[in-house]
């Protein structure tokens, strides 16, 4: 499986000057409420058949020339590796074991996440200045990794991130799973590597089945075996028959991924009991806010396409199709630019 994006590197010594100055630009950005991003957006994404297209390059003409935020802004790719970062904070060791990184990145996000559609996941457009534009995990793990907010892309993209920025190996797995009320839905999870072999891992499966706050781990490192029961993917998913040609054809070349040849020991069940989520509209009222105060500055922000649709399923009819015409139809709620996220084309 090729790498959809570049993974964070670990937070070493020598990145500490550069990790600094990116955050207190966002800080003071934040403060005096002139954060933006123009963004230059040139980018290919990884897959053209599975995802959308970005813009050709273009930069937002400046109401005032004199002011230009690229002086007091991270990049994007500056923006995200710090928001990575600050949640890595609240529970990365450096002298933790692989399996104790992993364990705590998906108690983390347990804990930290609520099921909902994603909101804000074009963030960085307002906190950053020029870069790379951000590719489709970057841009699904801010709803999680900011907000708390997300569905199963988003987990899985925050918790790839936080794993490959504590130096894992880790894929994102685009595949199948049966729904609540019965069939098979599209779904997202991981794999990791631990001490040399792989093993699947699913954080926001694990986060609904709760009772009572209990994790029980069921979706926790597993094998290809224990996984097949409930998840499909891959050389499986294609066996199926299920998808189209041109899905097949995307996950023989991309997502075939990594063999998981057996199970870890689980853990003892844990109560992780999530901390509430910030109330969407409340969160949209203070972006709507932040964007207000960067045009006002450096003038509009100009349309362009972020690349939020999974890979493989999201853009082929017959399948996920009422999320296919919800963004056909312009209908973004939880962006932060709405109307100015270009939907897609027929």
């Amino acid at each position: 499986m090729r790498k959809l994006i570049r993974g964070c590197p670990p937070p070493p010594c020598r990145r500490r000057e550069k990790r600094m100055r990116a955050m207190i630009s966002v800080a003071l950005c934040l403060c005096v409420s002139l954060c933006g991003c123009t963004g230059v957006s040139v980018s290919e994404p990884s897959s053209p058949e599975s995802q959308i297209e970005y813009a050709s390059s273009s930069v937002v003409e400046m109401a005032d020339p004199s002011s230009e935020p690229e002086s007091s802004l991270p990049t994007a790719d500056e923006y995200i590796s710090s928001v990575v970062e600050q949640c890595l904070e609240e529970f990365y060791d450096p002298a933790m074991s692989e399996y104790e990184k992993t364990k705590a990145a998906f108690d983390y996000l347990i804990e930290k996440g609520t099921f909902s559609e994603p909101i804000g996941f074009d963030v960085w457009r307002l906190r950053s200045y020029g870069g790379d534009v951000p590719g489709y995990l970057e841009n699904r793990s801010l709803s999680l990794l900011v907000f708390g907010r997300g569905a199963c892309e988003d987990y899985a993209s925050a918790l790839y991130m936080l794993l490959t920025a504590m130096g894992l190996e880790a894929e994102y797995v685009p595949g199948l799973t049966y729904a609540a009320e019965g069939g098979l839905t599209d779904h997202a999870w991981n794999r990791v590597k631990i001490d040399g072999v792989w093993y699947h891992l699913d954080c926001e499966l694990e986060a609904g089945i709760r009772r009572g706050d209990v994790v029980v781990y069921k979706y926790f490192l597993n094998g290809d075996a224990t996984m097949s029961a409930s998840h499909y993917w891959g050389q499986r998913l294609i066996d199926s028959g299920i998808l189209s040609a041109e899905q097949n054809d995307e996950i023989a070349a991309n997502y075939l991924g990594s063999a998981c040849p057996q199970d870890y020991p689980k853990p003892e069940p844990k109560s992780i009991p999530s901390i509430p989520a910030e109330d969407p509209e409340v969160i949209m009222e203070r972006l709507q806010a932040e964007r207000e105060a960067y045009e006002d500055q450096y003038g509009p922000l100009e349309p362009m396409r972020v690349n939020i649709l999974p890979p493989v399923f999201g853009v082929y009819s017959g399948y996920r199709i009422n999320a296919v015409e919800y963004y056909r139809e312009g209908k973004t709620p939880h962006s932060i630019f709405d109307a100015l996220v270009i939907p897609l084309e027929e």
